[in-house]
């Protein structure tokens, strides 16, 4: 079972489209820093991903697992990445109030400064048949790719530790 898993790893989105577009999805259209829950930062995602045909090009994404596709369960986990890495604040506001007086807690989600820095000086670039990180101040087109080894590890493809495979995978197997 975890050689099929290695074996589809070509399949899967880079793993910069979920945490770049989590840290994109932080900034409103006039560029200015802006706190959005955990469900407007999956549906941009979400987005991104119909606009771009992505699920043609990265099908094991669609798969279910668990309860839904894998893209949900990648999308929770980069979320979770950039926040216990200090890239993204989690803000837990009031909510509505119930009934028997209850209020609920809304989840928000705002850059640190480490997040707008990569923000600021990194650009995902998505076309027909590229997909990769690149500089923000690269203007050709298609902009040149950063090599993984010069990109913050948040925004490299893969982490974790090397099997023989030439695969990654993390401690308790999740693989990139």
């Amino acid at each position: 079972m975890i050689e099929h898993q290695y074996s589809l790893r070509e399949e899967l989105m880079p793993r910069a489209v979920y945490n770049f577009t989590i840290l994109e999805g932080l900034i409103n259209e006039d560029g200015e820093y802006e706190q959005k829950s955990s469900s407007q930062l999956r549906n941009k995602l979400k987005g991104l991903i119909a606009d771009h045909s992505l699920m043609e090009r990265y099908p094991s994404d669609e798969r279910k697992v668990s309860d839904g596709p894998r893209w949900k369960v990648r999308f929770s986990t980069a979320l979770r990445q950039l926040k216990k890495e200090n890239y993204i604040i989690q803000n837990k506001e009031p909510g509505s109030t119930y009934q028997d007086g209850k209020i609920s807690q809304t989840d928000g989600f705002s850059l640190t400064e480490e997040g707008k820095s990569l923000v600021k000086d990194y650009k995902l670039f998505i076309d027909s048949s590229n997909c990769h990180m690149a500089r923000r101040a690269d203007d050709i087109s298609p902009p040149t790719q950063v090599l993984e080894r010069e990109l913050p590890p948040v925004l490299r493809s893969v982490q974790g530790q090397k099997s023989n495979l030439g695969a990654y995978a993390n401690s308790s197997g999740y693989v990139y």
